[in-house]
């Protein structure tokens, strides 16, 4: 039998396509083996500090139950809420004992509501003060016999010293006008309020016979000044009519006594500027 090359190609090709299945199952296996260590290596490679870091449990514990009580602000909470409840306890109990200090040394007794509020009011309506200001804001004169209530009114000019002179028109529209340089009603000395007696054809003012009856005034007869909230009662003591160059002679005779004087002033007779009625009254009190 002759063995050809032709032969001996094709006879080899026929064995290697023809494996036997143990060698297919040695590379299986060997490629399972190879992919487990590989597996195993890059596990150990990746988690190395998790297998190397935890040597033992009971320290791990231990620094996390420290790390939860110094950090955990849950926790300090509370602390601070306890301390607070605590303080707030040792003060009340101070305070109760003070209280009681009290009523033992002091004898306060706690009223107790055993009426109502109308029947206190009720009760205790005489023992209030209902003492209220009832005066009008604005400074007044009141004269109740001539049914007199005016408004005093302050001069614009404050330097006018010569009774005789300026020129008061602007302020008698508005009421009576107190004289500048004379005192408050409250200082010693002595008030000069002066105004018109009667009405002039050609003015429209309604305080132009403000004082037309003072002629009715007598002496013991009540003047009454309000001045900055303040009420000032004063009697008569004078009346007389002088000549306009006596009027300050007059006002001098009760400036320097030691009280309070009011006067006022008003041309006489009614109609005419000849001469000046003055009726100066005494505060009372």
């Amino acid at each position: 039998m002759y063995t050809t090359l032709e032969y001996l190609e094709h006879h080899i090709k026929v064995k290697k396509s023809k494996k036997s299945p143990r060698g297919f199952f040695r590379e299986i296996k060997l490629l399972v083996v190879i992919f487990v260590m590989s597996f195993v290596w890059m596990l150990l490679f990746t988690n190395a500090q998790l297998f190397f870091w935890i040597k033992d449990n009971n320290e791990i514990v231990n620094w996390n139950q420290e790390t939860i009580s110094t950090n955990n602000t849950v926790s300090l909470l509370l602390e601070s809420e306890q301390e607070a409840k605590e303080s707030f306890e040792e003060k009340q109990k101070e305070l109760d004992s003070l209280i009681l200090h009290y009523e033992n040394n002091f004898n306060i007794i706690e009223k107790t509501p055993s009426m109502t509020t109308e029947q206190d009011l009720q009760q205790n309506m005489k023992s209030y003060d209902f003492d209220f200001n009832l005066l009008p804001p604005m400074d007044r004169l009141i004269v109740s016999k001539i049914n007199l209530d005016v408004p005093l009114i302050d001069s614009k000019y404050k330097n006018e010293i010569d009774f005789t002179q300026g020129n008061f028109d602007e302020e008698l529209e508005n009421g009576v006008v107190k004289y500048p340089t004379t005192p408050q009603p409250w200082s010693e000395g002595n008030t000069l309020i002066f105004g018109h007696t009667s009405q002039e054809w050609r003015q429209k003012n309604p305080y132009w016979t403000v004082f037309s009856k003072m002629p009715d005034l007598n002496q013991w007869d009540t003047i009454k000044l309000i001045r900055w909230w303040n009420l000032y009662e004063y009697k008569i003591v004078e009346k007389i009519i002088v000549v306009p160059s006596k009027v300050d002679s007059q006002f001098q005779k009760y400036q320097w006594i030691w009280w309070d004087y009011v006067t006022l002033m008003g041309c006489y007779p009614l109609g005419r500027t000849d001469k000046r009625m003055m009726i100066t009254a005494k505060r009372v009190g």
